[in-house]
């Protein structure tokens, strides 16, 4: 099926994660799950993770996207790029940036946009990080 629009994507649900494993049957294991937030054990910390995203795209071809994650200063701490072709067109698909460096110097709720290269960023996660305390 030929569309005539540029790709473009809506991106549904994001999730921070250590690594995503492709499997043989392209099934994905996405491993290390920060649900609630990440506990960094000194500052400041530097932490390698990945970012898996749904995503529902629209139109056709192939789409130059960045993804990078602000301090609470909204000072930018991370940032990874890469190309994506459109799939599963009007469905929900996933797309995984892996190996983004991500440079905490402090304590509170850090936020993860995304954009198209040169497009404005959309906010799609606040994602609170904490200095692990003992007791």
């Amino acid at each position: 099926m030929a569309y005539d629009l540029p790709a473009s994507i809506q991106v549904v649900h994001c999730v921070v994660c250590d690594d995503v494993r492709t499997e043989i049957n392209s099934k994905e294991t996405i491993v290390g799950v920060y649900s609630a937030g990440m506990i960094a054990p000194v500052l400041p910390w530097q932490a390698l993770v990945c970012i898996w995203m749904t995503v529902i795209w629209s139109g056709d071809g192939n789409l130059n996207l960045e993804v990078r994650i602000l301090n609470p200063r909204q000072d930018q701490v991370g940032l990874v790029s890469g190309t994506a072709q459109a799939m599963w067109i009007g469905m929900e698909s996933a797309l995984t940036f892996r190996g983004l460096a991500l440079q905490i110097g402090m304590e509170g709720v850090y936020t993860i946009q995304w954009r198209p290269a040169g497009g404005n960023w959309d906010t799609i996660r606040q994602f609170p990080i904490y200095l692990y305390r003992q007791g």
